[in-house]
């Protein structure tokens, strides 16, 4: 008989991490029976096995790991976006910065070379860090409910970390540290009362292929977007609404880190297909007799919290990632867009 596991996907690493940071010097024989005892039998010796070092890469630990891994990077931009580039770290690659073509031929005419427009490019590895604190009660004995609620911030800081690098139009980038966003430097105009002619001119800014493309935006622009109408009452964007849809057959993604202040949101136009990225290689690391520095700002505000002294444990996730827009006209923005607010 096989037996299938039907946790919820991420819900085994999430929980392995629980035991590892709750339960000191653990071998997997005590940490399979604290684990059966908390949530079962089966569930528990998967989760054991995902807390202990494997001893093989094809160990259930391993895939554990790589499973939390694929549901972040599906909620991330970077796997939402279909057709983007993805590369291996540090690895001297050829990018296509204008494509090839071909022509028609008359017979026994010499047949022109077709010269695509090539690069060196490589991406360095870069680190995406996010940290969170919980308390050890509710690590310990809050139950499924406190579980599911650690699992969504340990999604959601990373996720959002890497999508706001990702799309904020304001982030030209650190060497060595940070990637520019894939809209930095984009060609942009901003948005005007008529939601029409404003989709016209940045469809007219877009050097990319529409037929790969996709709009991003925020959830408040989109329900703004659904609640425009014509003078004659229809709706001007019958397809769109607050978790998404399509814009003149464009799917329409909604991101959290999508740019949004006074003025309005921003409404980008991406095609992922002129554009390489990397993203591999995330773990975690848990503390509970540390000191962090409690602050957004943590080399020029320190706000020093004691874990052991609050009873509570620190994560830090390390993910690896970099991305890199590899032809020019791949994203145009809208920005300041406050249709219907």
């Amino acid at each position: 008989m096989t037996q299938v596991s039907i946790a919820p996907k991420g819900q085994t690493f999430v929980r392995s991490l629980i035991l590892r940071a709750t339960t000191k010097h653990l071998t997997y024989e005590t940490a399979r029976d604290i684990a059966t005892a908390r949530w079962g039998q089966y569930q528990g010796e998967l989760i054991a096995k995902a807390a202990v070092a494997p001893i093989m890469q094809s160990d259930v630990g391993e895939i554990a790991a790589t499973e939390f891994f694929s549901l972040v990077m599906e909620r991330s931009l970077l796997g939402r976006l279909a057709g983007l580039r993805r590369l291996p770290f540090n690895r001297k690659m050829l990018k296509i910065t204008s494509g090839s073509n071909g022509y028609w031929v008359a017979e026994s005419n010499p047949v022109p070379l077709s010269k695509p427009a090539l690069d060196g490019s490589s991406l360095p590895p870069l680190k995406v860090c996010a940290m969170i604190v919980a308390t050890d009660e509710a690590l310990k004995t809050g139950g499924a409910i406190a579980e599911n609620g650690f699992q969504r911030d340990l999604e959601r800081a990373i996720v959002d970390t890497t999508d706001i690098a990702l799309l904020d139009a304001s982030n030209a980038g650190v060497v060595d540290e940070r990637p520019a966003a894939i809209t930095y430097g984009a060609p942009s105009t901003a948005a005007t009362s008529d939601a029409a002619a404003d989709i016209a001119a940045l469809i007219g800014l877009f050097g990319g292929d529409l037929g790969t493309a996709y709009f991003v935006t925020d959830a408040t622009t989109a329900t703004n977007m659904a609640l425009l109408r014509t003078a004659e009452g229809g709706l001007i964007f019958p397809d769109v609404g607050a978790r998404g849809g399509s814009v003149l057959g464009i799917p329409l993604l909604i991101s959290r880190a999508s740019p949004r202040d006074s003025n309005g949101g921003q409404l980008a136009l991406i095609d992922p297909t002129g554009i390489a990225y990397g993203a591999d290689g995330l773990t975690f690391e848990s503390a509970e007799h540390a000191t962090v520095a409690m602050s957004d700002t943590p080399e020029s505000d320190p706000v020093l919290v004691s874990l052991w002294q609050r009873n509570l444990v620190g994560y830090k996730s390390i993910m690896s990632s970099n991305w890199e827009v590899q032809r020019d006209g791949s994203v145009a923005l809208l920005t300041s867009v406050a249709w219907g607010a």
